[in-house]
């Protein structure tokens, strides 16, 4: 299996974003040659098509463009527990742009993801358990978890949280990752496993989350099993002291 690690720099996020939707940075779109508002917008930011306009419930519906919602629940066995997720659509359809969406077909397909979001990839760094500045700890057993909605973000500054910018709350308890996986009931790939992208959010070490970015369309789009992940940031993540007081989490 190939694992991918994805950083993603100002100039390839912006080109990522032209075929995702997602317009979290200002990308240049002369490139395109078309302007920006002849471009299908993001819904995370302007809900136009979403029932609920909160960002942690966009998987609940769908990606604004297929009218099938699906209440299957997914679940999966791990060596921690079973994790439940939930089954969305996404689809695409006639006059698609290969140059931004790349690959896809001339007619309207529905393309399937198994989503799972929130699941702990350590135990809480909180005060409370005395990890606040420890290194990860690996997290405890669960019988079963739900995996249908967002955990909250790492703190950081209040002037990055809002609802426009895809962030609404934050907690200490943030070490969390999303999986976006291709539907292997379809048996696109019946004998040959999916390749695995892990992305890394930006933010200056500061601010972000894992949360703003859309891995559901990339699965969909590419077939590709995406990883997103909260880690600590600001001093939380990142200060040091060189010595055993605060040798830092990195």
């Amino acid at each position: 299996m190939k694992v991918f690690y994805l950083i993603f720099v100002y100039e390839l996020s912006s080109s990522l974003c032209a075929w995702t939707d997602n317009y979290h940075v200002d990308p240049d779109f002369s490139f395109y040659g078309r302007e920006r508002s002849t471009y299908f917008q993001n819904d995370r930011y302007n809900a136009r098509f979403y029932k609920k306009k909160e960002a942690e419930l966009e998987h609940a519906i769908n990606d604004g463009r297929c009218p099938v919602v699906d209440e299957t629940l997914v679940q999966k066995p791990t060596k921690y527990g079973t994790v439940t997720g939930r089954k969305i659509y996404l689809c695409d359809g006639p006059g698609v742009n290969l140059r931004e969406r790349p690959g896809q077909p001339d007619v309207k397909a529905y393309k399937p993801v198994n989503v799972f979001l929130g699941i702990p990839y350590a135990q809480p760094p909180t005060r409370q358990n005395k990890l606040q500045f420890q290194p990860p700890q690996l997290p405890q057993p669960w019988n079963e978890i739900e995996a249908i909605a967002y955990k909250p973000a790492c703190p950081q500054n209040n002037k990055y949280l809002g609802h426009h910018r895809g962030v609404n709350n934050t907690d200490e308890d943030c070490l969390y990752l999303n999986i976006f996986s291709p539907d292997s009931s379809q048996e696109r790939k019946p004998l040959n496993k999916y390749s695995v992208m892990i992305y890394i959010h930006g933010g200056n070490w500061d601010h972000g989350a894992a949360n703003i970015f859309p891995g559901h369309m990339l699965a969909a789009s590419q077939e590709v099993i995406v990883v997103t992940f909260n880690y600590r940031l600001g001093h939380l993540g990142f200060l040091a002291t060189a010595d055993s007081a605060s040798p830092g989490n990195y």
